[in-house]
């Protein structure tokens, strides 16, 4: 039997195939973890910047013991004892602040304070502190023209301070605010100026211990829903919210669309009302028509709650007497700083600055 000659092969030299799979993953963490402190030194440059715009328009701008972390995936900022304060008196503090985002998705940021708030109502109306559950906001989309916004404050407590003015609400199950940029349907007419969609959301409400809204849900919770969309936009600048709602109205802006319903009990009312304007003093000025069913403890109450301000001379707005079960539609008047229930003056119509 002939003796096998042929020559051994060569054994396979470099690297294997794993070790270049390494070497790709040592090179990926590197170029991440240079991405990931860009970000983070970009956003914090970012918000000093604007801290620091606010400051030099008058507001107080404060937080103190930043930290920064999150690595590899998330961009993590966790400040405590924040100050927030307006030029007009309006403020916000909290012992504990976090915000954070994906790493790869810059553009959505998560802001949890869950020690609770403290509100400045401004106006020499006091501080109310904000307890219960924790307190969320969202901004997305930071790179459109309006971003989308969206405040959440779950079975939150409202405590007027020592020395403050009661605040009407001592809880809720849910409080949610919405803002984002209007889409406008085929069937809608277009507005020359940018519009925003507004959405206020509050859930089992309940009213201070002989409150107004006590009074009105008689001992129900309260369940309040309105959407409106805000129109002409862009003229909403200024320092602070009063001052840009005051320049906003100045310019012609108005709230369109106005949808809202409201439940108390077994009272129910919906709400509706082509457009909403502000007068130079900030009131609301227009007509909501309401169809209300079994709404007479609110009617009853709104008819005398605020006697004190009553138009002087007018008669009281009469409950209604037929059957409250059947839907009634009235009309509620905004007009020369005061609400009118048809011809009846019940209340200062609602100020937004």
């Amino acid at each position: 039997m002939a003796a096998d000659t042929s020559a051994p092969r060569p054994r396979r030299s470099g690297p294997s195939p794993m070790a270049g799979l390494f070497v790709l993953l040592i090179v990926g963490l590197v170029a991440w973890t240079g991405w990931w402190f860009w970000l983070v030194n970009r956003v914090e440059g970012e918000i000093e910047a604007r801290a620091e715009g606010l400051r030099e328009r008058g507001w107080t701008v404060e937080w103190h013991d930043q930290r920064i972390s999150g690595w590899p995936f998330r961009a993590r900022f966790e400040v405590r004892h924040v100050t927030i304060a307006a030029p007009s008196g309006h403020a916000i503090a909290t012992p504990r602040m976090i915000a954070e985002a994906n790493a790869y998705a810059p553009t959505h940021w998560v802001a949890v304070a869950e020690e609770g708030l403290v509100l400045t109502r401004g106006e020499d109306k006091g501080r109310v502190a904000i307890g219960g559950g924790a307190a969320r906001a969202s901004v997305t989309r930071l790179t459109a023209p309006q971003p989308t916004f969206a405040l959440q404050l779950v079975e939150p407590e409202f405590t007027a301070l020592p020395g403050s003015q009661p605040f009407p609400l001592s809880g809720a199950d849910r409080v949610e605010v919405h803002l984002r940029q209007h889409q406008v349907r085929d069937d809608e007419p277009s507005s020359p100026g940018r519009q925003i969609d507004v959405f206020f959301r509050l859930e089992g409400a309940r009213g201070r211990p002989q409150g107004p809204i006590d009074r009105m849900t008689a001992d129900a919770r309260l369940d309040l829903l309105v959407e409106a969309v805000v129109d002409d936009a862009e003229a909403l600048r200024g320092a602070d919210i009063p001052t840009a709602l005051a320049a906003w109205s100045a310019a012609g802006g108005r709230f369109q669309t106005v949808k809202g319903e409201v439940r108390a009990g077994d009272a129910e009312a919906l709400m509706t009302s082509p457009v909403l304007t502000l007068s130079e003093d900030g009131r609301l000025q227009g007509v909501v028509t309401l169809d209300a069913r079994r709404a007479t403890p609110m009617l009853d109450s709104l008819a005398g709650r605020d006697a004190s301000g009553q138009v002087e001379g007018a008669p009281a707005a009469p409950a209604p007497t037929p059957d409250t079960a059947r839907p009634v539609e009235l009309e509620l008047i905004f007009r020369d700083g005061r609400a009118y229930l048809g011809a009846f003056p019940i209340a200062p119509a609602p100020k937004l600055f």
